[in-house]
């Protein structure tokens, strides 16, 4: 039998013994609650009567009608309390018959008086008499229903007293039921779940860590056979793993190396782009100083095609020191980074439009900004990563007015931060986010190339239609990978982009 089966049983067991003794118990409570009810009643029909007979007395004598109304209502009133103990099961029906018997005696006898003495004046001698008369049939009618209320009370209160016992009696057969189901039940309990467990439990604790060899050898069809020939595969697994455990150590330890090898090789690469960018700056700057010169002094000595290939050869050293710039920026994201901080996204756009004044004038651009949250990020490279957009948004403009909004969303960690047509780049954010989108309404952006603009010096435009180097939007990558997030781009062409990138919630 399994465990959970004799769990089972055994909580039937108990279960049914507590039945027994809830059912006995609420049978006896019932009747117990009658009989009490049927007291209150005989208590209430003894203060009837008293009532009655006071207004009987006070009849008799003045002869007043309102006195004869009040004896009809508490006539009724008796009456109604009597019918009731009689509907009871538990009041004694001869008694209650008797009692009816004598509230009726009683109305026939003031029945009779008011017959006989309709006809009389209330001061006269002749009615007198007949009060004298009919005041001790009726004293007498009423003692014998007190009579017998009193009976009756006292067989209710012998019923009440029998009942208590009863239940108490109930109550202690009921315990001893109950304990003796819930020691039944644990003994069985105890010999055939409990003692098995603390073998097995025995077998594993002497079980040798090294010794993989070893067996616990539990033959049973319940849940602890199971459990002891699961700890055998256990074991063999082990023995198995234990095989290869240290070429697994091994490995680990040659890939945290490559990892380690991996990041010096950024750390240089990064490094020698930096300098590499500012040690070019130097021969380049002499280039464009001495071009600009000879320009100056003998540009009018030359023809129109050698002023066009020295107008060539000053762009391109131009482009060339602009490529080094954006080159040495995007080196610098990952080498010359702040520290994070608190920082208000709505302090540093603010910031960046009064940067960007003059070429915001230029475009006719509007910015809107929504409420936008505080973060731990770099304040610097935040900046940053919001002025290249907005250019970007400026540099791709329609023939309309550039119309740029930027807008915060926070979200979950289990929301999708992207829509089925957005190139993700990079890992999901773990975690509660915010997702900054900034929207334009310039040229948009074919599918096909919403990866391939987030890589270095790719462009999908000549220079001659939109100038630029290719470096703003993969440093805007990086910035947002540094700080945990990932960036993309939706878009359609002619209807404007929203590149969007998610920061996490620390």
């Amino acid at each position: 039998m399994k465990i959970k089966s004799r769990l089972a049983f055994a909580t039937g067991l108990v279960a049914a013994a507590a039945a027994v003794l809830i059912v006995l118990t609420l049978l006896v409570t019932q009747d117990l609650s009658v009989v009490v009810d049927d007291h209150r009643k005989i208590w209430e029909a003894s203060q009837s009567v008293a009532r009655l007979q006071a207004v009987g007395y006070d009849y008799l004598i003045s002869g007043d009608e309102q006195a004869l109304r009040q004896w009809r209502a508490r006539q009724a009133e008796l009456l109604s309390l009597l019918a009731l103990l009689w509907q009871s099961a538990e009041a004694d029906s001869a008694l209650v018959e008797r009692l009816l018997a004598d509230a009726g005696e009683i109305e026939a006898r003031l029945n009779a008086f008011v017959s006989d003495s309709s006809d009389l004046a209330p001061l006269s001698r002749e009615r007198a008499d007949r009060v004298q008369l009919h005041f001790r049939d009726l004293q007498t009618a009423l003692a014998q229903l007190g009579r017998n209320l009193s009976e009756l009370d006292q067989s209710n209160a012998e019923r009440v007293l029998s009942l208590k016992q009863r239940l108490l009696m109930v109550a202690l057969v009921g315990l001893l039921l109950t304990a003796l189901a819930v020691g039944i039940a644990t003994l069985w309990l105890t010999r055939t779940v409990l003692q098995p467990i603390a073998r097995l439990t025995a077998a594993i604790d002497d079980i040798d860590i090294y010794d993989l060899e070893q067996r616990i050898g539990l033959d049973r069809d319940d849940e602890v056979g199971h459990l002891a020939r699961a700890f055998d595969r256990l074991l063999s697994r082990l023995r198995r793993t234990n095989a290869s455990r240290d070429h697994m150590e091994a490995e680990a330890s040659r890939r945290a190396h490559a990892e380690r090898e991996l990041k010096r090789s950024n750390e240089e690469l990064e490094q020698f782009a930096s300098v590499a960018s500012h040690d070019l700056q130097e021969p380049l700057r002499t280039i464009t100083s001495f071009l600009q010169l000879f320009m100056r002094r003998y540009g009018d000595g030359l023809d129109e095609t050698a002023t066009e290939y020295l107008n060539f050869a000053i762009g391109g050293a131009r482009r060339m020191k602009l490529l080094i710039d954006d080159l040495l920026t995007f080196s610098r994201v990952g080498t010359r980074a702040q520290a994070f901080e608190s920082v208000d996204l709505n302090e540093v756009v603010a910031q960046v439009q009064a940067d960007l004044a003059n070429r915001l004038t230029e475009t006719d651009a509007q910015i809107e900004v929504a409420n936008l949250p505080r973060l731990l990020a770099d304040r610097s490279q935040m900046a940053q990563l919001f002025s290249n957009l907005i250019l970007n948004a400026i540099r791709y403009r329609s023939a309309a007015a550039p119309l740029i909004r930027i807008t915060a969303k926070r979200i979950g960690p289990d929301e999708p931060v992207a829509d089925a047509t957005a190139a993700v780049l990079g890992p999901q954010t773990q975690g509660p986010a915010w997702v900054i989108s900034v929207a334009d309404n310039g040229i948009g952006i074919e599918p096909q190339y919403f990866e391939r603009i987030f890589i270095i010096f790719q462009r999908l435009h000549t220079r001659s239609e939109y100038p630029g180097t290719g470096i703003g939007l993969a440093v805007c990558q990086r910035i947002v990978e540094r700080h945990g997030g990932h960036i993309w781009v939706e878009s359609e062409p002619g209807h404007g982009s929203v590149f969007s990138f998610d920061l996490p919630v620390y």
